[in-house]
C-alpha cells in the first residue's frame, strides 16, 4: 500500500546500516562491506518486521548523538520529497519511505534525560510524520495528473483549439508542472525522434501527427518553445516546403499548429469526421477496451467538443450487439462504468462458450447422484406403450416417380430409367432445378443491377419458381455468382426474377456446404426496414467489401499483387537457402568423346571377405558417346558396353601427361 512505511534494507547507507546493526548487538560493520551489512541484516529474525524495530538491551547510543543524526536525515528526507516526481511504489518513493523509517525507529529508540531533550524527541517525530504525510500528498496530486487517460471524456474539451487563431493562448491552458517535469528531464534533440510529417494523402495524418509529437514532446523532455525552434526536423517533402514557407507567419508552436490547421485538413473536417464516427462500430473480434479507445480518439480529434452524453450515447448505440440485452436495464453514466459493465459481460461470455454438459448416467461413478434427462426418463416409463405392432400397408400406396404405376419404387422399376424430381416426381427436371422443391437463391430487380455492375455474366433461361408465400414468378435467367461463408467458398446459380421486390432471398442449402449455423438474430429480420442502425453499417460493408472483391478488375490487381509478393518471397528464400543447397556444387561440364570416370557404388560382401571401404571410390575410364542433357552423360565401357549416368556421378579422367 502507498501509506505503509517499511524499512528496505536495500535502500539504507553504510552509516545507516551500521546503526540497525549495532542496536541489535551485532557491532558497528566496520569491517564489512556494504553488501555483507545487508546480507547480515536480512538473516536478522527482528529486521523488517516493524519500523520500531528491535530494541536493544542496553541502547548504545546518547539523546545527543541521534537528534545530530536525526536532524540530518530530516534535511536529507525534506529535500528528496522536494525533488520527488513519481508515483507511489516506484523506486524514489520506496527509497525515501525507507529512510523515514529508519529515522523514526531510531527517534522512538532514543532515550531523552531532560524535558528539552523530550520535547526535541517529540518535535522530530512530528516532523517526520509531516513528512510522511507531505509525500503521500505529493503522490496523490501527480497519480491524478497520470490518470487524466483517453476514457476520461472531460479532457477532451480542455485539448481543442479554436479554429482561426494565430495566437498562443493554448499555453495558459498547461499548468507550470508540465513544462517543470519536462525540462527535469534529459532532453532529446527532435531530429533523433524519428517522427516525419509529410502532408501527403495515404502517409500519417495531421491529427495523428500532433498527438505523436506532444506524446514525445513529454517524453523526450522538450519544452514547447524549444519544440517551435526546432520544428524543421518534424517536416519532409511537401510539408517541409509549405514549412519554409510559413515559418516566418509563427511565433509560437500553437500558432504554427493553426497554420497546420489551416493547410492540412480539410474545411469540412468536423463534419466528415463526425459522419465517420457515426459509421464505426465494433468489429467482432474487437476487445471492448480497444473500441473504446478508439471512439474517444477520434472524438478527441474534432475541433468542435462534443459532449459527453452525446459520446456515451453514440458509443452504447455502435458497440457488439450482444451487451445490448444485458446494458437495457442498467444507468450508464459514464465510458468508465460502460466499460465496466463490459469487462464484466465479456467474462461471463466466456465461461458461457466453455460451459460443458454434464456426462451420462452410465459414466458416473455415483449414478443415483448423476443428471438424469427428462426425456430419456419419460421415454423408458412409457416403453411399453411405444413398442405396438403395426400393420405395414404402405406398399399398395406406394407410387412409382419412373413410370408413374403403383406398388412400387422407382429404384427397383423395371422401365428405362427417366429424368424426373426425387421428391414431388415432376417430369423432366431434377431435385436442383425443380421448380416446386428447389431450393434455390433468388434475387430481384435492384439485386440483379448490383451484379450486373459487379460484371458477372447473366445467362437467360426462362423457369417458373414459387416462392414461400406460393406465388409463383417468372425468372429470366441466372446469374453463376462465387459466395463465401467463413472458410469455404462455393459458386452459386442465382435466379433473376425482375418482379420480386426482394434484393436477395437465400436459399436454405446456403448453410449446408459451409457447416454453419444462422444466428436467431439474423433469422428473424424480414426486411431491411426492421435492422438498426449498427446492423445496417455491418451489412453495407460487407456488401461493399464483396463488392470490391468480386470486381474483375480488383481481382486483376490482387491476383498481381500476390504474384509479385510470392515471387519476390520466392526469390529471398532462394537467396537464403543457396548457400547451404549449393555448398558442394560443381559447374562441370563434357563434352563428347571426352574419358571421364564414373563413381563405383561398391557394395560390402562378407561372403567374399570384401568391404566396401576398400574399394576404389570412382572406376574407369569412360568415353562419352551421347550427351543425353546438360546432366546426363552415356558411357561406353571398352567392351562397347552403353550405360546412362547423371553428371554428379562423373569426373573427369585426368590428360595422359599425368
Amino acid at each position: 500500500m502507498p501509506g505503509e512505511i517499511k524499512l528496505d534494507v536495500n535502500r539504507l547507507t553504510k552509516e545507516e546500516l551500521g546503526y540497525e546493526l549495532r542496536v541489535r548487538g551485532l557491532g558497528d560493520g566496520g569491517n564489512l562491506t556494504v553488501v555483507e551489512m545487508r546480507a547480515v541484516l536480512r538473516k536478522c529474525p527482528s529486521f523488517g518486521e516493524n519500523f520500531t524495530g528491535f530494541k536493544s538491551p542496553t541502547y548504545p547510543y546518547k539523546f545527543a548523538e541521534d537528534s545530530v543524526a536525526l536532524t540530518a536525515n530530516l534535511d536529507t528526507v525534506n529535500s528528496l520529497i522536494d525533488e520527488f516526481c513519481g508515483i507511489a511504489n516506484d523506486s524514489k518513493y520506496k527509497g525515501i519511505m525507507s529512510k523515514i523509517a529508519h529515522a523514526l525507529g531510531r527517534v522512538n529508540r532514543s532515550s531523552p534525560s531532560s524535558e528539552a531533550e523530550k520535547e526535541t524527541k517529540m518535535d522530530i517525530r512530528l516532523k517526520l510524520l509531516l513528512a510522511v504525510d507531505r509525500l503521500q500528498e505529493k503522490t496523490k496530486k501527480d497519480r491524478k495528473t497520470r490518470d487524466s487517460t483517453v476514457f476520461d471524456l472531460s479532457v477532451l474539451r480542455q485539448t481543442v483549439g479554436q479554429p482561426g487563431a494565430h495566437s498562443s493562448a493554448m499555453e495558459a491552458e498547461h499548468s507550470s508542472s508540465d513544462e517543470e517535469q519536462v525540462v527535469k528531464l534529459k532532453p532529446v534533440p527532435v531530429r533523433d525522434w524519428g517522427l516525419k510529417f509529410t502532408g501527403r494523402p495515404g502517409d500519417m495524418s495531421f491529427t495523428t501527427f500532433l498527438e505523436r509529437v506532444e506524446e514525445k514532446r513529454k517524453s523526450r523532455g522538450i519544452s514547447r518553445a524549444r519544440l517551435f525552434t526546432d520544428a524543421v526536423d518534424l517536416f519532409e517533402s511537401d510539408a517541409h516546403t509549405w514549412y519554409n514557407l510559413v515559418k516566418n507567419w509563427a511565433t509560437d508552436w500553437e500558432s504554427l499548429i493553426e497554420l497546420m490547421r489551416e493547410q492540412f485538413l480539410p474545411e469540412n473536417f468536423d463534419r466528415d469526421l463526425f459522419e465517420e464516427i457515426k459509421r464505426r462500430t465494433q468489429g467482432s473480434q474487437e476487445s471492448i477496451e480497444l473500441y473504446i479507445a478508439s471512439m474517444i480518439g477520434l472524438f478527441n480529434k474534432m475541433r468542435t467538443p462534443i459532449a459527453e452524453e452525446t459520446q456515451l450515447e453514440m458509443i452504447l448505440e455502435r458497440i457488439d450487439l450482444y451487451y445490448h440485452s444485458f446494458l437495457a436495464f442498467e444507468n450508464i453514466t459514464s465510458v468508465t462504468q460502460l466499460l465496466a459493465y463490459c469487462r464484466k459481460l465479456d467474462v461471463k461470455r466466456g465461461l458461457a462458450k466453455s460451459y460443458i454438459p454434464p456426462p451420462p448416467k452410465k459414466k458416473s461413478l455415483v449414478p443415483e447422484l448423476a443428471y438424469a434427462s427428462t426425456s430419456t426418463s419419460v421415454s423408458s416409463s412409457h416403453s411399453s406403450l411405444v413398442v405396438v405392432e403395426v400393420p405395414t400397408t404402405r406398399s399398395v400406396t406406394i407410387k412409382c416417380f419412373n413410370c408413374d404405376q403403383v406398388g412400387h419404387r422407382h429404384r427397383t422399376c423395371p422401365s428405362p430409367k427417366k429424368i424426373f424430381c426425387f421428391n414431388c416426381g415432376k417430369k423432366d427436371v431434377t431435385i436442383r432445378s425443380c421448380p416446386d422443391c428447389a431450393s434455390r437463391t433468388l434475387v430481384g430487380a435492384t439485386g440483379y443491377e448490383i451484379l450486373r455492375q459487379i460484371g458477372l455474366s447473366f445467362q437467360p433461361m426462362v423457369t417458373q419458381c414459387k416462392v414461400a408465400n406460393g406465388q409463383m414468378c417468372a425468372s429470366i435467367g441466372y446469374v453463376s455468382t462465387p459466395v463465401t461463408l467463413g472458410d469455404k467458398a462455393r459458386i452459386i446459380d442465382i435466379l433473376v426474377i425482375p418482379e420480386l421486390p426482394h434484393k436477395l432471398i437465400l436459399e436454405q442449402r446456403i448453410w449446408h456446404f459451409s457447416d454453419h449455423e444462422p444466428s436467431t438474430e439474423v433469422c428473424s429480420i424480414l426486411d431491411e426496414t426492421s435492422l438498426n442502425p449498427n446492423q445496417k453499417s455491418v451489412l453495407e460493408q460487407l456488401v461493399e467489401s464483396n463488392r470490391k472483391l468480386m470486381d474483375p478488375e480488383n481481382r486483376k490487381l490482387a491476383f498481381a499483387r500476390i504474384y509479385k509478393d510470392v515471387q519476390a518471397k520466392l526469390s529471398k528464400a532462394y537467396d537464403r537457402s543457396k548457400h547451404q543447397y549449393n555448398l558442394r556444387l560443381r559447374l562441370d561440364q563434357f563434352s563428347l568423346n571426352q574419358k571421364v570416370w564414373r563413381r563405383s557404388h561398391a557394395q560390402s560382401d562378407a561372403t567374399k571377405h570384401f568391404s566396401a571401404k576398400l574399394a576404389p571410390k570412382f572406376v574407369g575410364p569412360f568415353t562419352i558417346s551421347k550427351i543425353v542433357s546438360p546432366w546426363t552423360y552415356e558411357l561406353k565401357d571398352p567392351n562397347g558396353k552403353r550405360t546412362v549416368w547423371h553428371i554428379k556421378d562423373l569426373k573427369a579422367h585426368p590428360p595422359d601427361s599425368e
